[in-house]
């Protein structure tokens, strides 16, 4: 592409797409691409056909028209067909919030009489130990 003039040749058109001049040249006539402004050799297309074709061309390979793919494009705006051949990505998944801190306690269970325990805590501690140890004495608890 020259600094000259905006826009494609067709040879240039059909390399960057992939299609043929004589499909371009046919997208034209069915209006699905706009027409470009001059004719002749220097004919240049615009930029948006590049984005026009490649959508044209998947549209296709998904089984639409050219009726239904010129009907499309009369509809959306230059963004939104460029939106069609290149979806902007997904956003950023959000972390995943952190896990509880689960902490691993240790656990006493002293049975008082038949039906009644205490449960102590490992790290209660000297108070609630010395406290489990005078009731396990005074009642002749059995640790379980």
């Amino acid at each position: 592409m020259t600094d000259a003039a905006p826009g494609y040749l067709i040879d240039e058109l059909a390399r960057l797409t992939g299609a043929t001049a004589r499909s371009i040249r046919y997208w034209v006539r069915r209006e699905v691409l706009p027409a470009p402004r001059h004719k002749g050799p220097q004919t240049r297309y615009a930029a948006g056909c590049v984005a026009r074709i490649e959508a044209l061309r998947l549209l296709q390979g998904q089984g639409a028209s050219l009726r239904d793919i010129r009907r499309r494009f009369d509809n959306a705006t230059p963004a939104e067909i460029e939106a069609w051949v290149h979806p902007a990505p997904p956003p950023a998944a959000a972390p995943a919030p952190d896990a509880p801190a689960w902490r691993a306690e240790g656990w006493q269970r002293l049975t008082l009489v038949p039906g009644l325990e205490l449960h102590v805590r490992d790290d209660g501690g000297e108070a609630v130990r010395q406290i489990a140890n005078e009731i396990a004495q005074r009642w002749g608890v059995r640790q379980g």
